[in-house]
């Protein structure tokens, strides 16, 4: 595994090929899952725009065309209903989890973090069978990613003292790294 820095770089190349495109997707993300998410019905609903924005940066650590049609991918190739279900059992698992303590709630979080990573490398496998790999990646883990999220405090603390206006370009950045350090533990063997 790398080092902190180094996925954080491998984030910053991938989104700085194309600043305009990257931020703008990320403010049209953040529009839909808001609009969608602040609803009752939306947070049912609003998982396959999560595995669209996390497609957008994975196909951008992949060198791959961008496009802002990937928050919408989910849905136009007849994912939206395993992507839904992946959401919502995540959501449920995780407050379960949360139930017992706060603390186990966050290693859930940790634990079933790629899943979506792993649904969009893996169309046929099913959401139950997403969270569960997800978990077994993880395994040992856990650690290196909260670690690779706290790398981000000093941004984070930039942002609110910008009264939120650099969240446009540390919340791309932020997937971005996300996307290249689950480029770099997923198992290889897999297609892409």
């Amino acid at each position: 595994m790398k080092r902190c820095k180094e996925y954080r770089q491998i984030g910053w190349n991938a989104i700085s090929n194309d600043w305009g495109k990257s931020i703008l997707f990320f403010i049209l993300s953040m529009i839909v899952i808001s609009g969608i998410g602040g609803t009752f019905f939306g947070i049912i609903i609003v998982g396959p725009f999560y595995v669209g924005m996390y497609l957008f940066y994975l196909r951008a650590v992949r060198r791959e065309e961008l496009s802002y049609g990937t928050l919408f991918e989910p849905i136009t190739k007849g994912d939206f209903v395993r992507t839904m279900i992946l959401y919502l059992l995540k959501m449920i698992f995780v407050a379960l989890w949360s139930l017992l303590f706060f603390i186990p709630g966050i290693i859930k979080a940790y634990s079933y973090s790629m899943a979506e990573y792993i649904a969009i490398d893996n169309p046929n496998m099913s959401a139950s069978d997403c969270i569960t790999a997800s978990r077994q990646l993880m395994d040992g883990k856990k650690a290196k990613l909260f670690l690779l999220d706290l790398s981000f405090i000093g941004w984070i603390l930039l942002t609110m003292l910008s009264f939120g206006i650099l969240i446009i370009l540390v919340g791309p950045y932020q997937q971005a790294t996300r996307a290249a350090f689950y480029e770099d533990i997923r198992p290889k063997t897999q297609q892409n």
